[in-house]
């Protein structure tokens, strides 16, 4: 393992912070998928419908929003692609930006994943201003933007 890791240039052991944070977003998805399941399952949406649709979401607007579950389900299926669709740049910034600072970057990352997890039991909620409440991912995102090109500018230069 010496040898892999010194090849790699990753001399630093607290970089494994940063990969235990890596591996944390993958469990983070794996989460989403069950989440989004469980409002699959009680919507009873089918397969291979994506969403449910406008006429269902319809049909349940004089519910109370607690059984509008057809629009939960929607709410939590858009949170979980928003996740993927923010992944990969997520973890290039935390890959790349815990190379100088290790446990900056996974305290970071934890805040990130913690924030997407708040963000998505938010937006299923069935009304989206609540997933507000998870924009704290944001502290955890723009920490990695700061500490990415700083830590490529030190690889680059040598510094």
């Amino acid at each position: 393992m010496v040898l892999l890791t010194t090849a790699l240039g990753l001399t630093n052991p607290a970089y494994g912070w940063v990969l235990t944070t890596a591996v944390g977003a993958v469990l983070v998805n794996q989460w989403h998928s069950t989440y989004v399941f469980s409002w699959r399952k009680a919507s009873g949406v089918k397969y291979p419908a994506t969403y449910a649709s406008d006429g269902q979401i319809e049909s349940q607007k004089e519910l109370p929003l607690e059984k509008q579950l057809y629009l939960r389900f929607n709410c939590a299926q858009r949170a979980h692609a928003n996740y993927m669709e923010t992944l990969p740049q997520f973890l290039v910034l935390l890959l790349i930006g815990g190379l100088g600072f290790p446990e900056y970057a996974s305290v970071a990352g934890a805040i990130w994943l913690a924030g997407r997890v708040t963000y998505a039991v938010g937006y299923a909620k069935g009304e989206p201003k609540k997933r507000y409440n998870g924009m704290f991912f944001f502290i955890g995102l723009i920490s990695l933007l700061v500490m990415t090109p700083i830590s490529l500018y030190r690889i680059i230069t040598g510094n």
